[in-house]
């Protein structure tokens, strides 16, 4: 990394030695006053609390982690503190937190409205300055052109034939993501359409998953069209979009501002989706992709999946008009002009 641009934190000495002292010191108080009660963490931590008391930034963007933003604000207690939460369930975090966070930040960004509209930020301070700013994606790696041009290798690193209609899934392993219906729909269709194959993207290991979950569903997948891929990396992923032809998420409550979904619409593939979420602010049903009801995911998936089966044209259009409204709205350039004009509005005396 560029060294001129990028600090990172440096290992302390006595690294061990501090952990085991900061151990003995009960976890409620860690928790109740660092909101963190992991050594690691808490060191690593006081390691960023060092570069910002070095660098005196002007304004601190802190991602996703409240236990972070403390350690900013003790660093920084006058400076400018923006929360970029990247999740979709701020609303359900203790009205402590949100207390907290709302008294000491300036603004507050979120990837989707549907999460900024669940939390009432400004309930303890009305100056906070609010702004959702979408995922965004590089269209020069996720594109139907290049999809196209990858489809046939891809395809054969798999053993998936020309014609076969290839339905994906990528992501975290658990069950709030309703792989287990995805799967079990997939078994009811693959006898009448025998040509189906499902690749189910993603590793047990990974943080927030589910080996339990994972095991459950290899029990489950029954038949030899169904492929667990295990993890692949970021980089190669625009090879699993290439091979694919329809693209799932069924997130069973919530979903922010899926960077699966985002992905597989700008290579052109027809997405099927809950309604939960920033999902309903990405897919325009009907038109860039097609929504189920998250409550009725098993009877409204199998219909959808039904017309996507059976009408090519449908496919491709939905697939077409997906890749360019993420031309249009969601891509990496956008997504920085507007965290740029935003980051201004805080310059502005």
């Amino acid at each position: 990394y560029d060294e001129s641009k990028y600090l990172h934190v440096n290992n302390l000495r006595l690294h061990s030695v501090i952990a085991k002292f900061i151990s003995l010191v009960p976890g409620r108080l860690l928790k109740e006053y660092l909101s963190v009660s992991n050594p690691d963490r808490i060191i690593y931590y006081y390691g960023i609390y060092r570069i910002l008391k070095q660098i005196d930034p002007d304004i601190i963007i802190t991602h996703l982690h409240l236990p972070l933003l403390k350690f900013a604000k003790f660093a920084c207690p006058n400076k400018k503190h923006i929360f970029y939460f990247h999740g979709s369930d701020l609303h359900k975090w203790p009205m402590k937190n949100i207390k907290y966070l709302s008294k000491n930040i300036d603004g507050l960004v979120t990837i989707c409205k549907s999460t900024m509209n669940k939390v009432d930020i400004h309930k303890y301070n009305k100056k906070i300055k609010t702004q959702v700013i979408y995922n965004g994606v590089d269209p020069k790696i996720y594109n139907r052109e290049k999809k196209s041009k990858l489809r046939a290798t891809s395809r054969s690193n798999y053993d998936i034939n020309k014609d076969d209609l290839v339905i994906i899934y990528a992501g975290r392993i658990h069950p709030s993501k309703g792989i287990d219906i995805l799967i079990d729909t997939f078994n009811q269709l693959v006898f009448d359409y025998p040509k189906l194959k499902l690749l189910i993207v993603g590793s047990p290991d990974g943080i927030h998953c589910d080996p339990n979950y994972y095991n459950e569903l290899k029990i489950q997948k029954k038949n030899k069209n169904v492929i667990f891929t295990g993890k692949i990396e970021h980089s190669q992923m625009i090879n699993i979009y290439s091979l694919a032809d329809i693209a799932i998420l069924l997130s069973r409550e919530a979903e922010g501002n899926s960077m699966f979904i985002l992905e597989s619409m700008a290579c052109g593939l027809s997405v099927i989706a809950t309604n939960v979420g920033g999902l309903k602010e990405i897919i325009t049903n009907e038109q860039s992709g097609l929504l189920v009801d998250a409550n009725q995911i098993e009877k409204e998936l199998k219909v959808q999946l039904f017309k996507l089966i059976d009408d090519k044209s449908l496919r491709e259009n939905l697939g077409g008009s997906a890749s360019e409204r993420i031309r249009d709205h969601f891509t990496e350039k956008i997504m920085s002009e507007k965290l740029q004009k935003y980051l201004h509005t805080f310059t502005i005396n």
